[in-house]
C-alpha cells in the first residue's frame, strides 16, 4: 500500500508540474537502492508494481479525458513534447545550481553546510559498518538531483527553486541539530521540542522581517480587505470586452491568456505564445497550426502588447527592431505570412502605454 501511495503522489505532482515530482522520485530511487543493497529483490518487485499501479490511475484518468474530448495529442505536444524540447535549450541565464542559491539566499547556503554533514555522516558509517541511515540517502541522492532537474534550461525563475525547499528544510535541520551535539553547552540540555518549535520559529520570522518579506506579504493582506485599491482587470482587457461582443475572438499577440480571462473573449488559437517558440521541428508545427487558426477563426481584435521579446505589428517599429540587429532567439518561418495577413485584413484602433489595439477589418462591435 505505500507504494500505491508514492506512485500517486508521484503521478499527481508530475501532472501538476513534471518537475514538482522530484521529491517523490527521489523517495523511490531512495527505496530502490536500499532494497537492492539488502537484496530484498522480491520486496523491491512487489513494491514497484505498486508504484506503478498509483502513479498510471491519474495519468490514466487525465489521459482519458482528453481523449474523449478529441485533443488528447495536442495535449501531449503542448504539456510534454514541448516543455521537454524547452528544458533542453539553454538560455543566458545563470547555472541552476547559482541560480537557486541567489534566489533562496541564507537558507540554501545553511542547506548546502548540511549536505558536508550529510556526506560526513555517511562515510562515518561506512567506516564503522553500520547500516546507512535512509534519510541520509534520500538527502544524498534528493539534493543533486533537485539541482540537476529544477532548472536546465537556465531560465533562472524563482518559483523553479521552490521545489529545492523540502531538501533545504531537512539539511538545515540537520546542521543545526549538529552544530547542537557538537556545542557540549547545547548537547547536555533537556529541553522539550516546544523550545527548538520556538527558536525555529523566531529565527524564521527574524529573516521574514529583514528580507522585506513581511511587508510586501502584509501589503497583500491589507488589499484583501480594501479591493477599491486593488485593479481586477487591467485598462486594456477592460476595453477589449466593452468594444467587441460576447463571442469574439481576440488575440493577445506574444501570449497574454491573462488578459483573455479578464476581457471574457476566447483566443482563436491554442499557440498563443506564437511568435515567441522554440527553434524545433515541433515549433514548425505549432506555427502552421497558428496560421491555420488566425485565418480560420478571424479575432475581431489583434492587441499588440509591445512585449519586448516579440516583433511589434507596427511595421514601422518592427523594421526599427530588425535594423537595430537585435539577437532574435528565433522567428517562426511563417512569420513573415502572419505579419503581412495582420496588415492586411486590421487597422490600428487605439493605443494604449504599452500596447496597440487593431481591429478586423469591416468588424462593428
Amino acid at each position: 500500500m505505500d507504494g500505491l501511495i508514492i506512485g500517486l503522489a508521484f503521478s499527481i505532482s508530475f501532472l501538476f508540474r513534471a518537475n514538482n515530482a522530484m521529491v517523490e522520485t527521489a523517495i523511490v530511487l531512495t527505496l530502490w537502492l536500499i532494497w537492492i543493497i539488502q537484496r530484498n529483490f522480491r520486496v523491491l518487485l512487489r513494491q514497484s508494481l505498486w508504484m506503478g499501479i498509483g502513479a498510471l490511475i491519474p495519468i490514466l484518468i487525465t489521459s482519458i479525458y482528453f481523449w474523449a474530448l478529441g485533443i488528447f495529442k495536442a495535449m501531449f505536444d503542448a504539456s510534454i513534447t514541448y516543455n521537454v524540447i524547452y528544458s533542453e535549450t539553454n538560455f543566458n541565464g545563470a547555472s541552476g545550481s547559482v541560480a537557486g542559491l541567489q534566489n533562496l539566499g541564507l537558507p540554501a547556503w545553511i542547506g548546502l553546510i548540511g549536505y558536508g554533514v550529510v556526506l560526513f555522516l555517511l562515510i562515518r558509517q561506512l567506516r564503522a559498518k553500520t547500516k546507512p541511515s535512509a534519510m541520509l540517502i534520500f538527502l544524498l541522492i534528493g539534493c543533486p538531483f533537485a539541482v540537476a532537474v529544477t532548472d536546465p534550461a537556465q531560465r533562472n525563475y524563482g518559483h523553479y527553486f521552490v521545489n529545492w525547499l523540502p531538501f533545504v528544510a531537512l539539511l538545515s535541520g540537520l546542521t543545526f541539530y549538529t552544530i547542537q551535539n557538537l556545542v557540549p553547552k547545547f548537547k547536555n540540555l533537556k529541553l522539550s521540542e516546544s523550545y527548538y518549535l520556538g527558536f525555529a520559529s523566531l529565527v524564521a520570522v527574524i529573516l521574514f522581517v529583514l528580507t522585506d518579506l513581511a511587508i510586501q506579504n502584509w501589503i497583500s493582506f491589507v488589499n484583501l480587505f480594501n479591493r477599491s485599491e486593488v485593479e481586477r482587470d487591467s485598462v486594456i482587457s477592460v476595453y477589449v470586452e466593452k468594444y467587441t461582443n460576447p463571442g469574439d475572438l481576440v488575440l493577445f499577440w506574444g501570449g497574454f491568456p491573462g488578459e483573455n480571462l479578464m476581457a471574457h473573449r476566447a483566443s482563436p488559437t491554442a499557440y498563443i505564445t506564437y511568435p515567441l517558440l522554440l527553434d524545433a521541428n515541433l515549433s514548425e508545427t505549432f506555427s502552421n497550426q497558428f496560421l491555420v487558426d488566425l485565418t480560420k477563426n478571424r479575432p475581431a481584435l489583434i492587441v499588440d502588447m509591445e512585449y519586448a521579446k516579440a516583433l511589434s505589428l507596427d511595421p514601422k517599429k518592427r523594421a526599427a527592431q530588425l535594423a537595430a540587429n537585435e539577437e532574435w532567439p528565433y522567428l517562426p518561418a511563417n512569420i513573415e505570412e502572419v505579419l503581412s495577413f495582420i496588415d492586411n485584413n486590421y487597422h490600428l484602433e487605439t493605443t494604449f502605454k504599452n500596447a496597440a489595439v487593431y481591429r478586423l477589418n469591416g468588424h462593428n462591435p
